[in-house]
C-alpha cells in the first residue's frame, strides 16, 4: 500500500497546486456568507475528485479481474490521449478568450449551494484534475490491494487534493465583506501587473 500511495501523491500534488480553485476561493470571500460558502465548494471538489478516482479504481479492480488486459483498454487510452491531444491544440490556437467567464460572474453573489455544484463542476469535468484522478484511480485499482486498503488509497489521494486556497478561505471565516477587498488587495495588489 505504501508503494501505491508514493505513486499517487504526486499526482495528488498536481491537482492541490493547481490555480483552477483560487480564483474561486477568492471570490468567495466576498460573498455574504463566506465561510458557509468556502467549505460547500471545498466539499464539491473533494466530491467531483473522489467520484472520478473511486469510479476509475473500481473500472481498475474489473479490468484486473480478468487474466490479461483487453484490447479495448488499450485503444481506449490511445483515442482518450489523442482527443486530448487535438482539444489542447484547439484551445492554443483560438487564443485567449474576451470577457469574464460566466461561471467567474456567478460567483460574487454565490450562495452555498451555488458554490457547492461549481466545485463538483471544476473539479470533475476539468481534464487536469480529471486525467489526473483517473490516473490516481487506475494505479490504485490496479494495485489489488483489497477493499479496505484501496479504499484508503483513495481517501488519502482525495485529502492530498484537498485545494489549499479554498481550505484556508474556508478557515478565515472572514466576517465583514469590507475586511475581504482590503486585506486582498492589500496581499494581491503589489502582485498583479499593471498594464
Amino acid at each position: 500500500m505504501d508503494t501505491v500511495i508514493g505513486e499517487v501523491v504526486p499526482l495528488a500534488l498536481g491537482i492541490a497546486l493547481s490555480p483552477v480553485p483560487v480564483v474561486p476561493a477568492i471570490f468567495l470571500l466576498f460573498t455574504p456568507r463566506p465561510r458557509a460558502a468556502a467549505g460547500m465548494f471545498l466539499a464539491g471538489w473533494v466530491a467531483g475528485i473522489l467520484v472520478v478516482a473511486s469510479a476509475l479504481a473500481a473500472l481498475a479492480v474489473f479490468v484486473e479481474a480478468r487474466e490479461e488486459t483487453p484490447t479495448w483498454a488499450s485503444w481506449a487510452k490511445t483515442g482518450l490521449g489523442a482527443v486530448l491531444l487535438l482539444a489542447a491544440l484547439r484551445q492554443w490556437r483560438s487564443g485567449a478568450s474576451k470577457g469574464t467567464p460566466g461561471w467567474m460572474r456567478t460567483l460574487t453573489d454565490a450562495t452555498p449551494a451555488k458554490a457547492l455544484r461549481l466545485g463538483a463542476l471544476l473539479s470533475g469535468v476539468n481534464p487536469k484534475v480529471v486525467l489526473l484522478s483517473a490516473a490516481a484511480g487506475l494505479t490504485i485499482g490496479a494495485a489489488e490491494l483489497g477493499s479496505v486498503r484501496t479504499v484508503a488509497s483513495v481517501a488519502v489521494f482525495t485529502a492530498v487534493s484537498a485545494p489549499a486556497p479554498t481550505t484556508c478561505a474556508y478557515q478565515a471565516g472572514w466576517r465583514s465583506r469590507a475586511t475581504g477587498p482590503r486585506l486582498v488587495g492589500s496581499r494581491i495588489g503589489p502582485l498583479v501587473a499593471r498594464p
